[in-house]
């Protein structure tokens, strides 16, 4: 029986909870805030196989009594790498929310702590095993698209009623591209198979003034390392009345072809040497948190990758570098 403690209810928790019902041999034992006053009322229903989790009110003592085998964080974002780095420590396996540091000091620490301790630490790229974004990795696979040559990738978000007063400071929130933008940052370079070498770009607060380090809007272009381009942009622009919360898309010009993902749709569109095919069939991974148990138990390795988790975060960090200096960044 593997023991399960989640900190904090701000994140994608929800990545772990919604594949419980599925794994009777993981214990969702309990959950604690990971700051004064923070809202995990969502969990205190919950029962798995007639197990209810218990609430802490310091989540410090829960790892202490609790003694768990993994921890999923989900708190501010300025503190997802003190409190995975304080699990790790205890011998924890981490399924943390992103960013998982917002410097490239923190980073390092939290990445030395891992593999000091021989455990597992996984971040929350949930958009990997949407049917659309897995099913473009394969077609990348297969070689229907040819060599990539340019990348493109979207993320668009309503701004919503509300947003925490912590959203407001840069030394809670981060950038947008730490919180919104990697998720583009990563799949863009999963799929493709390319790294970055160098990335260059702008952010702002244009429209959202009175939360000034919540940046609105985000472009950001970047060399590939086989000379090819990838551009992006990311923002809480996407009007009230648009149909969904999000609008999520990539785009991969080969020399073969090119496929587009509409994620909203979930719906993955290729055109290669064969034709135009607007709904690629799909394929449907296994979901987030029930491949990470795979690694775990040792049955096989996981689509999100450790290396990938510190890697994509390290890209992330020095994209808004390069945002904030309006300098081009070697990656």
């Amino acid at each position: 029986m593997y023991k399960l403690c989640i900190i904090g209810a701000s994140g994608h928790w929800g990545y772990v909870v919604d594949s419980l019902e599925n794994l009777p041999d993981v214990h969702f034992s309990a959950y604690a805030p990971a700051y004064a006053d923070e809202n995990v009322n969502p969990f205190a229903a919950m029962s798995f196989f007639d197990r209810k989790p218990r609430e802490y009110a310091k989540y410090e003592q829960m790892l202490d009594d609790e003694q768990p085998d993994i921890v999923v964080v989900n708190p501010r974002y300025d503190q997802i790498a003190p409190i995975s780095l304080e699990a790790t420590r205890r011998g924890c396996h981490v399924i943390a929310e992103k960013p998982l540091a917002f410097d490239l000091n923190t980073l390092k620490q939290l990445k030395n702590a891992v593999d000091l301790a021989g455990t597992r630490l996984t971040i929350m790229f949930g958009i990997r095993y949407q049917s659309a974004f897995y099913t473009a990795k394969k077609v990348m696979q297969g070689g229907l698209i040819g060599d990539p040559a340019l990348l493109y990738g979207q993320k668009s978000y309503r701004w919503g009623a509300n947003r925490p007063e912590w959203y407001k400071h840069r030394k809670t929130y981060g950038s947008t591209i730490n919180w919104v933008g990697i998720h583009a940052l990563d799949w863009a370079r999963w799929i493709s198979g390319l790294e970055y070498t160098e990335i260059f770009g702008y952010h702002s607060t244009q429209v959202h003034s009175d939360y000034p380090d919540c940046q609105d809007n985000v472009g950001l272009v970047a060399k590939c390392s086989n000379g090819g381009t990838a551009v992006f942009n990311f923002d809480y622009l996407r009007p009230a009345l648009a149909e969904s919360h999000g609008d999520d898309r990539l785009r991969i010009a080969g020399s073969k072809g090119v496929l587009e993902v509409i994620g909203n749709e979930n719906r993955l569109h290729v055109i290669d040497e064969s034709g135009d095919h607007q709904n690629w069939q799909l394929e449907t991974p296994l979901p987030y948190f029930v491949d990470f148990m795979r690694e775990i138990k040792g049955e096989g390795k996981s689509i999100l990758s450790q290396e990938d988790a510190f890697k994509v975060t390290e890209i992330a960090i020095k994209a808004t570098q390069a945002a904030d200096s309006g300098k081009a960044v070697k990656l």
